[in-house]
């Protein structure tokens, strides 16, 4: 019998919203499990775990990480590790303008200083979109004529400080992958 180690912290309990799609996913995932444990004469109960082998017991986790890896290579990536679709998940969530404290609060971290710093690379891109919506907000009239909208654009491709276009500075671009790469391993 498996013994389940107890969260390495308070925050590493806690309930977390499922996506629809996950949540349809998960139904069907346990009539197929309830379907197998009926035909091994025994009622799949709250306890049983989501993920199991056919008779109820735990899937050894060398197991899970030797048929990801098999899955990966299959699909031409090199050196993902399981742990990288949590770092992938973050990253995703950041850029598509999840407040930070709810994607720290869904990680389990600490804090959302913990968060930020993780992810900062992936935040740092965000800036320039966050100054094109402080401009739509203060200047809702000027973003509706067309001339002023090209002329917004072009001081926008500018570094103030520079007077580079971001693009031509290397210190504007965010070439990371959304795939973590050794920094997190």
């Amino acid at each position: 019998m498996r013994i389940f180690k107890e969260p390495k912290s308070e925050h590493s309990r806690r309930r977390l919203d499922l996506s629809p799609s996950l949540a349809l996913y998960l139904r069907t995932h346990r009539a197929q499990k309830e379907a197998e444990r009926t035909i091994l004469g025994k009622a799949l109960t709250d306890d049983d775990l989501v993920f199991s082998r056919i008779d109820g017991t735990a899937v050894d986790p060398g197991t899970l990480t030797h048929h990801f890896a098999d899955m990966v290579r299959k699909l031409g990536f090199s050196r993902v590790r399981f742990h990288d679709l949590r770092h992938s998940f973050a990253s995703l969530m950041l850029l598509a303008n999840v407040h930070p404290k709810i994607v720290s609060e869904m990680l389990g971290h600490s804090s959302v200083a913990f968060t930020l710093d993780t992810y900062s690379h992936v935040i740092g891109g965000l800036q320039q979109a966050a100054m094109r919506r402080l401009d739509e907000m203060l200047q809702p009239e000027l973003q509706k004529d067309k001339g002023v909208s090209k002329a917004l654009a072009k001081e926008d491709d500018l570094d103030t400080a520079s007077g580079q276009s971001r693009t031509d500075d290397r210190r504007f671009t965010n070439d990371e992958p959304i795939i973590p790469h050794d920094d997190f391993r």
